[in-house]
């Protein structure tokens, strides 16, 4: 496809959960999986709040907490313009009317650049890229590397970010690696209370590789850590059935209890 800059973008369309979005996204490079569903998927967002999609990509993860909470109003912000392009394709497409807005949450004065008023935000959601930009030098595709590497001290600037953008006691959920659990719990902390850590492991006998983290901005509480939510059985390459109903749609994960809890009725 091209975009209306002339910019050839090759694309696949690809469903999520289970056929209710369909989304367009690069056919190489970063590409959004099962990390944006469960991230979009614990957003507790109510209808008529606002959700903020921080380092959006093609707005996945923001756009399954709208479809999940209906009348959620949506905005998605990625610093990769191809990217962005993407996600104002597949808001539309998907009958959201989401802002869609390219820019860098690290630098000073984000927030008024995008044209946002500080604290618009009930609940944001974000993704942020997972390694140290060392790890992944040797790629060849600008928006993998944007999406996957970044020096670590730049987590604190997106909470920055976050907190200016999210109300008193508004939430911010993030998913990460399990490994960098500290580094987040020290950023988060100095601007996030009452947080809540669910971690993900793909089997029952295997350790954490994910975490999810959610916090109150400006809230005082204790740490909690939650049973961690398991993504396969003992063996085979199945989903357990919880899960399944996640990535289908059917559910949605509670972090007051780091439990999966249908929507069906």
């Amino acid at each position: 496809m091209a975009d209306t800059e002339g910019i050839v973008i090759e694309t696949t369309d690809d469903l999520f959960l289970g056929g209710r979005l369909s989304i367009l996204q690069p056919r190489s490079g970063h590409r959004s999986g099962i990390e944006a569903v469960l991230l979009g998927a614990s957003c507790s967002a109510q209808p008529g709040e606002t959700v903020l999609d921080i380092g959006s990509g093609v707005g996945v993860a923001g756009l399954i907490a709208g479809t999940l909470c209906p009348s959620a109003e949506i905005t998605l912000v990625d610093i990769d313009q191809d990217a962005i392009r993407l996600a104002s394709k597949n808001a539309p497409r998907n009958g959201f009317n989401a802002k869609c807005l390219a820019g860098d949450v690290t630098t000073s004065g984000a927030l008024a650049r995008l044209g946002l008023t500080p604290g618009f935000a009930d609940h944001a959601i974000a993704n942020p890229p997972f390694d140290p930009a060392a790890r992944t030098q040797g790629s060849d595709n600008d928006g993998k590397r944007l999406a996957h590497s970044a020096p670590t001290e730049l987590f604190d600037r997106w909470m920055r970010f976050a907190a200016s953008a999210i109300r008193p006691a508004g939430t911010l959920t993030v998913i990460h690696r399990a490994d960098e659990l500290v580094h987040v719990l020290s950023a988060m902390g100095s601007r996030f209370g009452d947080l809540v850590v669910v971690p993900i492991q793909a089997r029952p006998d295997t350790p954490a590789t994910r975490i999810l983290i959610r916090g109150h901005r400006d809230r005082r509480g204790d740490l909690k850590l939650m049973p961690p939510l398991v993504l396969h059985g003992a063996s085979g390459n199945h989903f357990r059935e919880d899960v399944d109903a996640v990535l289908r749609g059917r559910a949605r994960i509670d972090m007051t209890t780091g439990t999966v809890a249908s929507l069906e009725t």
